[in-house]
């Protein structure tokens, strides 16, 4: 995941897919090797990964929402930026994706080089 920008962890990663079963992963034979994650099923896993993250930021025993919305379209630009992620993402999302990116490159003020 830090090829795509995320800074997740494999125990992180493991322990999401412990809890959202994706299509397709199939978990390691043994202790000390990886899953085996569809390239399809990235954009899910990112999107449970950056739940649980934000589930796990709140204090002990306060209930988070996940607005999924936002997590699906943060999780689509990390995925946008790699030419052949984004070859797989439906062209909907890319299009949602580049029109949230220029919302924010519009809102952005120039402050003179600061």
């Amino acid at each position: 995941m830090l090829q795509v920008g995320v800074s997740l962890d494999r125990q992180s990663i493991a322990s999401t897919l412990r809890l959202v079963p994706l299509a397709g992963a199939i978990p390691p034979g043994r202790p000390g090797r990886s899953w085996v994650i569809p390239t399809n099923q990235l954009l899910n896993l990112l999107v449970a990964c950056l739940a649980r993250r934000t589930r796990r930021g709140t204090r002990r025993g306060a209930r988070a929402l996940v607005d999924f919305d936002r997590l699906y379209l943060d999780a689509a630009e990390y995925l946008i930026r790699h030419q052949e992620l984004a070859r797989m993402m439906p062209p909907s999302l890319k299009k949602a994706v580049r029109e949230r990116q220029k919302a924010r490159q519009s809102r952005q003020v120039w402050f003179g080089g600061f």
